[in-house]
């Protein structure tokens, strides 16, 4: 039902999987699996650019809508009735984390009834933490599918897409960069499998700017990107606010898909989510 909802908000196959992290084939053999449980066609296929909804696909968005609602307000019920005093904050890698752990850190010892907890996760793994209410507000990058399922944005700052270089590379002497200025060299960024983060912008160059997929090579970690940098004087691709120091940053500026916006992601608004907002 979230897969079908998230087709419906995105109209497009390959928008909806790309935002759910699930191959396309994957995201339609889910919507034929629930066409066939039904006995109905729920989406027309005709169209290859935007989905549209058959009478009876209509009909069941409004249903799985109404469902979801109910089973997010059952996990609201169930944390609500949880022992645990500890309430789980979603981060991930971020020049502030030092800053927001030391934070933490003295609010729970001057509350020690009223404590926070860090979950550190990346992309795939923190939009399913948050559908399932495993913590109660996350940083995160914008993301369609946590507004369609009722979570509000607080802004927090814009960053863009840059290619990390060290200080001694050839291509340190950029402050910006177009995609003929690296065609020649390896371009390392985190695993597609992991977060969705890069995977748009790699398909951009290589569809438009006429890049080579084997430009690039995927790494599990951001950690590992920050260890090639310092190592191996490889170039690495991430958001700009999460290279290392020691990394030259060039700025990607051939197209609007560089950039990105980050902030804080909330159910409802109560003493806790300011508190986060306010202090981190």
């Amino acid at each position: 039902m979230e897969s079908f909802t998230a087709l419906c908000e995105l109209k497009n196959f390959t928008k909806a999987a790309d935002y759910l992290y699930l191959a396309q084939s994957s995201l339609s053999a889910q919507i034929k699996s629930l066409e066939e449980e039904l006995g109905y066609k729920l989406v027309s296929r005709d169209n290859k650019k935007e989905v549209v909804l058959t009478k009876e696909g209509e009909i069941f968005l409004d249903f799985c809508r109404r469902c979801l609602s109910l089973y997010d307000q059952l996990q609201d019920s169930l944390d609500k009735s949880s022992k645990s005093t500890i309430k789980n904050i979603g981060l991930f890698y971020n020049p502030r984390l030092e800053m927001w752990a030391d934070k933490i850190s003295y609010h729970n010892t001057d509350c020690p009834n009223d404590k926070y907890g860090i979950v550190f996760s990346y992309g795939r793994e923190r939009v399913e933490q948050m559908l399932k209410n495993e913590f109660f507000i996350a940083f995160s990058r914008r993301n369609p599918i946590f507004e369609a399922n009722g979570f509000t944005f607080s802004h927090s700052y814009d960053s863009c897409f840059a290619l990390g270089v060290s200080y001694d590379h050839p291509l340190s002497n950029l402050n910006e960069a177009v995609p003929d200025d690296f065609r020649n060299y390896t371009i390392y960024t985190i695993d597609p499998k992991r977060t969705n983060a890069d995977i748009k912008l790699i398909n951009l160059m290589v569809s438009k700017y006429d890049l080579d997929r084997r430009n690039f090579k995927h790494l599990s970690r951001i950690g590992d990107l920050h260890y090639a940098v310092k190592t191996d004087k490889a170039i690495i691709m991430m958001p700009k606010e999460l290279l290392p120091k020691d990394a030259k940053a060039i700025e990607l500026k051939f197209d609007d898909a560089c950039k990105l916006e980050y902030g804080w992601y909330y159910r409802e608004m109560n003493d806790d989510v300011r508190w986060v907002i306010e202090n981190l």
